[in-house]
């Protein structure tokens, strides 16, 4: 079987972590070694394998009318040009008049949650608005139109089901292989310091920084002001126990997990990465009170929950912490994974071509 798979909107974050534990699987599997792969990547990220041939396009980013024309129209060329008998979409929406069998990995959970309802008439908003109710009917149609589709949590798999036409045993779930370059497991509860806290997040409205901030002026209210708070962002806070310190790397992000304390405040994710790599690294966890959480920290003991419109629970956890009133138990952790790359190619190649 000859497989074209799309996924030019993948540069960096998850999106990238995801390609490349696609990548890693077909290029390693015995059965996805008989078949042919061609990935349309918008850059050369990764190398041609014997059963995989990289295409890179990188005229595709350079707008949003080439990235329209590339869905529109270029798309299907190849896949007509190619001669391919499936097309697997890792970019949460097919392209258009694909005649082929289909399969749509769908990461993007803005479209899906219901935490929060986005407006076009706030400027702050407008972005995730267009995400929550535009770009979010193309991805419901994909769904709809797909053969398979994928998604990242069992969560996701119960609101694509509600949220779309597609029935719930055309859906599987593929959970992220922690092996590929992610943080390893292995408990350092020693190293932990409860005066040092930690969020890797870009700046946004769902991340949920903005809550961090406020918790910390209500911190320093109590009169705490020893502690560090440090945002992989490079915005300005008002509290003083904020440390903005920017984009830093896989090491960094490594070290800092296994000597602070995690929050994670944001109200919009489909799995939350962080979450499953601290849990990893045996962390005490201050977690958003959200149903990602709980699915990704089913089975951890150093998960504490907060409403994540609540500065106040949130101080108060972390004055815990500050306190020892929370400290760091021997934890047991297993990342769970259930081989879902492997679920998800085989019901592409049972399809009926």
């Amino acid at each position: 079987m000859k497989i074209l798979v799309n996924d030019v909107a993948a540069s960096y974050g998850g999106a990238m972590e995801v390609l490349k534990d696609f990548y890693y699987f077909i290029a390693n599997d015995a059965e996805c070694k008989k078949h042919q792969w061609i990935l349309l990547l918008s850059d050369s990220y990764l190398e041609d394998m014997l059963n995989i041939h990289v295409v890179s396009m990188p005229e595709v980013k350079k707008n949003w009318i080439h990235r329209l024309l590339f869905d529109i129209r270029t798309i299907k060329k190849i896949a007509e040009e190619n001669q391919v008998d499936c097309v697997i979409s890792l970019q949460n929406i097919l392209g258009f008049g694909l005649k082929q069998k289909c399969c749509v990995y769908i990461h993007q959970s803005i479209p899906f949650q219901t935490q929060k309802k986005f407006s076009f008439f706030k400027k702050t908003e407008r972005i995730f608005a267009v995400y929550q109710y535009l770009i979010g009917f193309l991805i419901k149609q994909s769904a709809k139109k797909a053969d398979v589709v994928a998604v990242q949590t069992n969560w996701m798999k119960k609101a694509v089901s509600q949220m779309t036409p597609c029935a719930p045993d055309k859906i599987v779930v593929v959970d992220f292989d922690m092996d590929n370059g992610s943080v390893q497991v292995e408990s350092t509860s020693q190293f932990v310091d409860g005066r040092v806290f930690f969020y890797p997040a870009f700046q946004s409205i769902y991340k949920n920084q903005m809550l961090i901030d406020q918790a910390c002026c209500e911190l320093e209210r109590r009169g705490i002001n020893n502690i560090k708070v440090k945002l992989t962002t490079q915005d300005t806070y008002i509290s003083k126990l904020i440390e903005p310190i920017g984009r830093i790397s896989r090491d960094e992000v490594e070290t800092m997990y296994r000597k602070s304390v995690l929050i994670f405040p944001s109200y919009i994710e489909t799995i939350g990465l962080p979450l499953k790599e601290a849990a990893s690294c045996g962390a005490i966890i201050l977690a958003a009170d959200c149903e990602y959480a709980h699915e990704t920290l089913d089975n951890y003991n150093n998960v504490y929950y907060f409403d994540p419109f609540n500065a106040m629970q949130l101080a108060d956890l972390m004055h815990k912490v500050v306190l020892h009133k929370i400290v760091l138990q021997p934890s047991n952790y297993t990342a769970k994974h259930n081989n879902g790359w492997s679920v998800m190619i085989e019901r592409i190649l049972n399809l009926d071509l």
